[in-house]
């Protein structure tokens, strides 16, 4: 089980993505499982979009047992040891972003529902297919962001056909506060189409927070494990 997820977004260039997987698949996922408390792990992939052509979007997860995990040592501590191959598979990656995120609640689909699920844990890992990122940042609206997720966002989206489960993260390490997983059997529930995770009805809710409001998503197709 795992209480705490270490998210990385990143892009990589068309002629480095076979480079970089070949390295982070087959050595850097296997040295992070190695420590104590990483649980699981899995890697998620978009082909190139109009608006980054020529690279391709990712999506990284590591599952811990708590974020203390992810914390001692934290992510700045662990740079300092990093092998060489490792360095030079960071400096591939384009936009980076990461988070430490704490695990709040979790919705699961009616006909996906888990034995023995318990708030505060995700039983066994996510492993969908498809997921869908959605990260939300409003200061000052902490409480109506929270209560749109578990009032509209998730039910909403549970209901819909190809979903799996909806996951409701804190990041420890600032902004975006807010990140939502969802969980698709699906690709057709991506982002843009007729069956997008996040309806319009739903956007309406949280555009309703004013023009502090920051938003953004990212759509990925699950590559590790195979």
């Amino acid at each position: 089980m795992a209480a705490s997820v270490w998210l990385l977004n990143y892009d990589i260039a068309a002629a480095d993505r076979d480079h970089y997987l070949s390295l982070f698949h087959d050595e850097h996922i296997p040295e992070k499982l190695a420590r104590p408390g990483y649980r699981w792990a899995a890697h998620y992939e978009a082909p190139a979009s109009h608006d980054a052509a020529g690279l391709y979007r990712y999506i990284g997860m590591f599952g811990g047992d708590s974020t203390k995990v992810f914390l001692d040592p934290s992510p700045a501590q662990l740079k300092l040891t990093q092998t060489e191959n490792t360095r030079a598979m960071m400096r591939l990656r384009q936009n980076p972003s990461a988070a430490i995120l704490a695990h709040e609640w979790s919705s699961f689909a009616t006909n996906n529902i888990l034995d023995g699920q318990i708030d505060g844990q995700i039983d066994g890992q996510i492993d969908g297919p498809y997921v869908d990122l959605l990260s939300i940042e409003a200061p000052q609206h902490d409480e109506r962001i929270g209560s749109i997720a578990a009032q509209h966002l998730a039910p909403d989206f549970v209901a819909q056909d190809g979903a799996i489960a909806c996951h409701k993260f804190t990041n420890v390490m600032g902004a975006p506060r807010h990140m939502m997983l969802f969980e698709m059997a699906s690709g057709g529930c991506r982002p843009g189409s007729a069956e997008a995770p996040v309806t319009p009805l739903d956007l309406a809710y949280l555009n309703a927070l004013g023009d502090d409001l920051q938003l953004a998503r990212r759509w990925c197709q699950k590559i590790w494990p195979a």
